[in-house]
């Protein structure tokens, strides 16, 4: 039986692929666990589905950190470049 995946393993796998890929309902079942983690989110009324379906992964020595090509800056500064594992 295959196991379940972690909310950080359903983000990982929405985030690594393309933008345009990505479905309105994935993006709109990470919310709550982004707003868990994330202050960014936390600090935020509503989450956009344009934050979540931008983001584009990149990993760097087992860090995935999600970029804003928009505004070609990390979330690092909000709380958000370290993912749990």
């Amino acid at each position: 039986m295959p196991r379940l995946m972690s909310q950080f393993e359903r983000a990982r796998n929405l985030i690594s692929q393309p933008p345009e890929k990505r479905m309105e309902h994935e993006i709109l079942q990470l919310v709550p666990w982004l707003r868990s983690k994330a202050k960014l989110f936390k600090q935020l009324k509503s989450v956009h589905n344009k934050v979540i379906s931008g983001f584009e992964a990149l990993h760097q020595a087992g860090v995935m950190a999600g970029l804003d090509p928009a505004t070609e800056g990390s979330l690092q500064s909000h709380g958000a470049s370290q993912w749990p594992r």
